[in-house]
């Protein structure tokens, strides 16, 4: 849900840090549309 985007985006900038300069982001917007993929 929307009200939970800033408590996960920290959740996942706490445990997923590398100590390394500008190795990663967390990129965080709507999905217009998904779509699965059968493994045959």
């Amino acid at each position: 849900e929307d009200d939970q985007v800033d408590e996960l985006v920290e959740i996942i900038r706490s445990k997923g840090r590398t100590g390394q300069p500008e190795a990663g982001w967390v990129v965080v917007m709507d999905v217009e549309k998904a779509v699965r993929i059968d493994e045959g």
